[in-house]
């Protein structure tokens, strides 16, 4: 009994003593995958200017921001070698992984193998080649015997394995050559060779070899760093899919999450100086828009995703800016301004001249806002006089109760609520219909009631953008045209979507402050 408690612990001390690698084990942390579903859930999230993009868009631009997962496979516990004789190479074989899963080979990004291990400690020609070096080889199920692996052989008949790294014998590391260092292989990316031969059921086999009288191949610890793109879950996907984002928000923003957002993280970024809100809005007659409110776990996830893309890991380099921004605008990360009308107005014609009145503007433009425009869309409460004479002929004339989207420029610049329309240079105004009210049978017996119209959505390949210059502002006119025609309007909104990008005091956080 004493013999064999000495044994064992003789054999625990050498295991504790055996150098072992250091930091193999980077694989992505919790606050991690927290930012790749954070980023997954915006890039699904859809808004009222598009729908949430579709899985596989959402996994390629995952792609494009090199979200990863490290896998790794261990050796065993314990000091491995191979020595050789003679000139023939001598093989061992050390540890391999499990049987390759097609989910796993279809998301293959690389794989690299780790060691911590040296030769026999004395070489005779340390500028010849070394002759202790590493492999990884693919191995198939046995024909006889499916749970032992047999090393796969290519088209010329030799194994399909191909070097990783060898010990090194050159002069700068001979002061090192008996110790126990650690080595980084080759990285197998998916332009290798291996990744066109290996098939699903295959392993990956690492095997130590050696050649000539006296070299020996010796390590102490092995890991094999299996390198996936990062995809979102069946079970995740099934989630943001069928509306149950409250609850993937929930669980990817508990409250030991945020604790940790920065104040600049705010969700109102650049807001006050573009909405119209009021705190105690004018009553007005009639209906009343359903106005949209900013929902801060949206911007949180716009925030988390550039951070995660920004910062580099442990896994990957830090992306730079411009790149990190343009995933931003692929992911469709937007952000509505609203400027709201600030009281019902109402215009009616008893003549055959277009009759018009100014109901609202936005404040004036920014470069800044100039350059991140994505479209602009007028909603309205509103509706026409209520009866129509021939619905028939009408219909095919047209609504003459309509709106205009503007641009105009401030008279003066210390007075921005005195505008004046711009111009083309055939003299005719720098304005575009939105939208009319309906004439049409069907509707009939709803037209003589409030009702939400939305306008033309003006994207930013629009016309009207090239107009738009830093200071003007857009303008909403009421139209109508002939005798009893009328544009009634109990509420209105001008909805301007701006891409996202993070606020001058986060990016001064992060140390990108001036670079967008």
């Amino acid at each position: 009994m004493e013999v064999a408690a000495n044994l064992r612990g003789r054999q625990a001390d050498e295991l504790t003593s055996t150098p072992r690698l250091a930091k193999v084990l980077n694989i992505p942390g919790l606050d991690n995958l927290r930012t790749y579903y954070a980023a997954t859930m915006a890039l699904v999230q859809g808004s009222p200017a598009r729908p949430g993009l579709p899985p596989e868009l959402v996994i390629y631009i995952c792609r494009l921001a090199d979200f990863e997962v490290v896998r790794i496979t261990k050796s065993p516990e314990g000091i491995k070698e191979v020595r050789a004789w003679s000139p023939k190479i001598e093989s061992r074989l050390w540890f391999q992984t499990k049987p390759m899963k097609k989910p796993i080979l279809s998301r293959i990004k690389s794989i690299q193998l780790i060691t911590m291990s040296r030769h026999q400690g004395w070489v005779n020609n340390r500028s010849g080649d070394p002759w202790s070096w590493f492999e990884v080889r693919i191995a198939c199920p046995g024909d006889e015997n499916p749970s032992q692996f047999e090393a796969k052989l290519r088209g010329d008949g030799y194994d399909a394995s191909w070097r990783s790294h060898s010990n090194p014998v050159e002069q700068e590391a001979s002061s090192q050559e008996i110790e126990f260092t650690e080595h980084r292989g080759l990285l197998f990316g998916t332009d290798n060779q291996l990744w066109h031969e290996i098939k699903e059921g295959d392993v990956l086999q690492v095997v130590l070899k050696a050649q000539f009288s006296g070299c020996a191949n010796i390590a102490s610890d092995g890991a094999l760093k299996i390198v996936t793109w990062w995809e979102p879950s069946p079970e995740m996907l099934d989630l943001l899919y069928n509306r149950c984002k409250p609850l993937v928000a929930a669980i990817l923003f508990s409250a030991s999450s945020l604790s940790s957002v920065p104040r600049a993280m705010s969700d109102t970024d650049n807001i006050n100086s573009w909405s119209s809100h009021s705190s105690s809005p004018q009553l007005r007659e009639g209906a009343l828009l359903s106005h949209p409110q900013l929902n801060p776990d949206v911007i949180k996830s716009y925030y988390t995703a550039f951070a995660g893309l920004l910062n580099g890991s442990s896994n990957r380099q830090a992306l730079p800016l411009k790149l990190v921004l343009h995933i931003c605008r692929l992911a469709a990360f937007e952000r509505w301004l609203t400027i709201r009308a600030p009281e019902g107005r109402k215009v009616q014609t008893w003549g055959s001249e277009v009759k018009s009145v100014v109901w609202f503007q936005s404040r004036p433009f920014t470069s800044q806002m100039l350059r991140g425009t994505k479209s602009v869309q007028l909603v309205t409460m509103s509706r026409h006089q209520g009866w129509v004479g021939d619905r028939n002929v009408t219909k095919k004339a047209g609504s003459w109760s309509w709106f205009e989207v503007r641009v105009a420029q401030p008279v003066d610049k210390g007075d921005t609520n005195r505008s004046e329309v711009k111009r083309h240079l055939d003299g005719s105004e720098m304005s575009w219909r939105s939208h009319a009210h309906p004439v049409d049978q069907e509707t009939a017996q709803q037209q003589g009631n409030f009702a939400e119209h939305k306008g033309l959505v003006f994207d930013s390949d629009h016309e009207l953008w090239d107009e738009v210059g830093e200071g003007d502002v857009l303008q909403v006119v009421m139209k109508v045209q002939f005798r009893g025609w009328a544009n009634k309007a109990s509420d209105g909104m001008l909805q301007i979507s701006t891409w996202w990008e993070p606020s001058a005091e986060m990016l001064d956080m992060m140390g990108q402050s001036g670079k967008i």
